[in-house]
């Protein structure tokens, strides 16, 4: 697992076309922006049913299952999503990002994911 700190504001990229923005922190909540290509699924751990097997890629979401996140209209195209310590969300399947916890502004924040799949911090682009 990959373990990287951001503060609010910061973002991260994972391959090179999945944006993941730290939008706000409070107490053990953590809101969290992701802007990524219709096609690919972002969930929450609790939607995703283990016991189905995974058909393709972007199966997992339905157009339905995205407003679960806030949909804001200040920010086209995005999904908005609030986590907890040790909830996570899952992209595309086989991606895993959890909230770890927030210490002085920053927040700490685990990430799972094969590895031939690239993160960056987005100042490094």
């Amino acid at each position: 697992m990959l373990i990287l700190t951001r503060k609010i504001g910061q973002s991260l990229v994972i391959r090179g076309n999945i944006k993941v923005f730290l939008r706000g922190v409070k107490e053990d909540r953590v809101k969290l922006g992701f802007q990524a290509p219709k096609n690919v699924s972002i969930l929450r751990e609790e939607l995703v049913d283990t016991t189905t097997p995974r058909k393709s890629r972007g199966s997992m979401a339905k157009e339905e299952d995205q407003p679960l996140g806030n949909k804001n209209p200040e920010l086209p195209g995005w999904l908005m999503l609030a986590r907890k310590i040790r909830q996570v969300v899952i992209i595309d399947g086989n991606i895993q990002i959890m909230f770890l916890g927030s210490e002085m502004g920053r927040v700490k924040l685990g990430i799972a994911a094969p590895p031939d799949i690239e993160i960056l911090r987005s100042e490094l682009l």
